[in-house]
């Protein structure tokens, strides 16, 4: 078993409005093994994006531990990259300035950031489109920028808050594509957020389903139909009667039919 990189122990998040406390997660017991690939799916509004903030480092916890490498997690860090459903690209920059915007930041030398913003770029496919402006990019292709900015400091970990949600359905599949590939070829730890349910069947190596609001983890699901795409050198994944078996389990889930 490969060790331990971030846990939730018994977590729960409370917002304060005017009249009352709202729970908005409760005892959540989450762990994510380095390399793992590990999806949170569940209905709208059960908690998946304040999980992911927490382990961002966006948003402490009302009451439990939320850690990285046993250490509480007291706000945001490079080792923890994030991307967001909509890109958050400066308009102003090239596509190589916004990738190396983080490393210039971090007053990394000139030479280290070439030789990895290059390589984060071979990385994405968007080596030809390194001096492009964001308003020269498609939908997909500005996600692929945002997700290189991520890669590019090299973080133990990649929080995806529903990365794909607002592309179309072949540019959507490209990226699952994209994501199986980084996975297979650094064994890159990812932590992502979807509504989808085949998504995360294709993409994950541990899937966890939350409940209704106020949100808390229902099942933990292993699976591997990554690893059988990565293993038979296949670019799409084989959904065979056992991930619609499993599509079905995991929909009564969060439906709370189960």
């Amino acid at each position: 078993m490969k060790q331990e990189l971030i846990t939730l122990t018994d977590v729960a998040v409370h917002y304060q409005t005017k009249k009352q406390r709202v729970p908005a997660v409760e005892t959540i017991n989450l762990a994510i093994h380095e390399g793992e690939f590990v999806c949170l799916v569940g209905p709208s509004g059960c908690g998946k994006s304040t999980i992911l903030k927490m382990i961002a480092g966006y948003l402490q916890p009302t009451t439990g531990l939320c850690q990285m490498h046993g250490q509480t997690i007291e706000g945001p860090n490079w080792n923890r990259g994030v991307v967001f459903q909509t890109p958050s690209l400066f308009p102003w920059l090239t596509v190589t300035k916004n990738i190396s915007y983080g490393l210039r930041m971090r007053h990394v030398s000139k030479e280290q950031i070439e030789e990895s913003v290059t390589q984060a770029l071979q990385q994405v496919h968007l080596q030809e489109a390194e001096k492009r402006y964001p308003f020269e990019l498609s939908g997909g292709m500005k996600q692929r920028v945002t997700l290189a900015r991520a890669l590019v400091n090299e973080p133990e970990i990649l929080l995806l808050d529903e990365p794909f949600g607002a592309l179309d359905a072949l540019t959507r599949m490209s990226m699952q594509r994209l994501l199986r590939q980084l996975w297979a070829q650094k064994r890159q730890t990812f932590f992502m957020i979807t509504h989808d349910i085949e998504e995360a069947l294709s993409l994950a190596t541990t899937i966890y389903v939350m409940s209704p609001s106020p949100g808390t983890i229902v099942n933990k699901m292993m699976v591997n139909y990554a690893q059988q795409a990565v293993d038979a050198q296949q670019e799409e994944i084989t959904m065979d009667e056992q991930f619609f078996e499993r599509k079905e389990t995991i929909l009564s889930l969060i439906q709370g039919k189960e």
